[in-house]
């Protein structure tokens, strides 16, 4: 595989997708490696992703009453808190497809009006990388099994119990799950990373400027958003580093499984929201060490142009281009 920025493809003989120079960091500017770039299509992106939001939402709105009306009763009075109860089953799958619909409006928003190939706001090659992903996902559930175990031995469980509903929660939660986590990095690290990159072309501010609006998105204390904010600068790091989603959006997945999953049994509570001091300690070690460790694979795979991931010297490309 070649270490072009962009690798060459049928779709670079047509003029509107011809690539521009490429630039020193990759995945924040691809707006701009396009000649139907303009300064004005992420603010018309913007639009038609919120109309096209808005409409999804609406369908899942009506989905839902239609379907609480048909079974006499109704799961929209837990979805009025940012926190809602997740571990009831009807109420999770209304709340991740509730998230979920972020992705074709975004598509939509980007084929419509950005000009692009959607594919463009996954990685720097247009496409989803699985094998970058799997081996992400790897090194992910290898490191929280690890804390898993940790957290088994050292506290007491919540309210533990394992029976049918609990199996079927847990179902639920590794088939939507990873369409909920791609959602967001698609819209924090993707969409509104890119439309900061195709502006500044600064991968810090990239990074930066979309985790007050990732904080919000969560209803925690003030420690809570401590622990939400690393992760979210981690996520956007592995997005530069990488060149794409996958690494963060497999961590990010990973995360959100273990954390619902250890809630589906009862172990942990799944509503708490009021963190402490040590468990923001945990998260915020846990995100920095999965970082590490994934920036140092990628990096020893770039010399081998097998996971198709940008060969960079990641703090000081990332000082520079900054």
């Amino acid at each position: 595989m070649s270490n072009r920025d962009v690798p060459p493809s049928p779709s670079e003989a047509n003029e509107v997708l011809a690539p521009i120079t490429p630039l020193p960091t990759q995945f924040f500017q691809i707006p701009l490696r396009y000649t139907t770039y303009r300064w004005w299509r992420p603010i018309a992106e913007t639009t038609v992703f919120v109309i096209g939001f808005v409409i999804f939402s609406v369908v899942v709105v009506v989905v839902v009453v239609a379907t609480a009306l048909a079974f006499g009763e109704t799961t929209m009075g837990s979805l009025e808190s940012l926190s809602p109860d997740l571990t009831d089953l009807p109420t999770f799958v209304v709340a991740m497809v509730s998230l979920i619909v972020i992705i074709p409006a975004v598509f939509a928003a980007i084929g419509m009006v950005g000009k692009r190939p959607i594919g463009s706001i996954v990685s720097i090659w247009g496409t989803f990388r699985f094998r970058l992903f799997v081996q992400v996902t790897a090194i992910s559930v290898a490191l929280y099994l690890v804390m898993v175990v940790g957290i088994l031995l050292t506290q007491p469980a919540y309210d533990p119990h394992f029976d049918v509903r609990a199996l079927s929660l847990l179902a639920l939660i590794i088939f939507l799950v990873p369409f909920q986590a791609a959602a967001e990095e698609i819209i924090f690290r993707g969409f509104l990373g890119q439309i900061i990159g195709s502006w500044t072309r600064s991968p810090a501010l990239a990074i930066l400027v979309p985790v007050p609006l990732f904080v919000l998105g969560h209803d925690y204390n003030w420690a809570g958003s401590v622990s939400i904010a690393a992760f979210a600068v981690c996520a956007g790091v592995l997005a530069w580093a990488t060149g794409g989603l996958e690494a963060p959006i497999a961590v990010h997945a990973v995360n959100n499984i273990v954390g619902l999953a250890l809630g589906a049994f009862g172990i942990v509570d799944a509503s708490d929201v009021d963190f402490t001091g040590a468990s923001v300690l945990l998260d915020v070690g846990m995100s920095l060490a999965l970082t590490v460790l994934i920036l140092m694979y990628v990096r020893r795979s770039s010399r081998r142009d097998d996971l198709g991931v940008p060969r960079l010297k990641f703090g000081r490309d990332l000082m520079q281009a900054s």
